[in-house]
């Protein structure tokens, strides 16, 4: 044994595999990092797509009205499946003439100081004083 390693290299082969070690955990460590990060934007990218489709189903039910009504405005949450994501419709005058109201569909998501949202807005025709309130 004594002819194998010279005195000069006593220690080496621990020393060299203590430095391959701390080489390998420093890798881990980014990929580890890297897909944490990766699942973070998959969650943020699936709750954007999630209020997306909600913010369409909301304007969708909006347009099926023939016209813009009072009971079309105001806020409230999503059932589940959707929970903690919430809605809110107002309208507005859009111009002069009293024919048209633009409205604001709102969605939010998220905790409070890092709430997303996601706006979208249409036009509707104010419903003629004469017009059946039942249809």
């Amino acid at each position: 044994m004594k002819n194998f390693l010279k005195n000069n290299q006593h220690g080496a082969l621990l020393l060299e595999t203590l430095i391959a070690v701390m080489i390998l955990a420093v890798g881990l460590v980014g990929i580890v990092g890297s897909f944490i990060v990766s699942l973070k934007a998959d969650r943020e990218s699936r709750n954007y797509l999630t209020a997306v489709i909600l913010l369409e189903n909301k304007l969708t039910e909006i347009l099926s009205y023939r016209y813009l009504r009072p009971e079309i405005q105001g806020e409230g949450a999503f059932d589940d499946p959707y929970a903690g994501f919430h809605y809110k419709v107002t309208a507005e005058a859009a111009g002069p003439a009293d024919i048209l109201e633009r409205v604001n569909v709102t969605v939010r998501w998220g905790e409070t100081g890092s709430e997303r949202v996601l706006e979208a807005a249409t036009m509707m025709f104010i419903a003629p004083e004469d017009f059946p309130e039942t249809i």
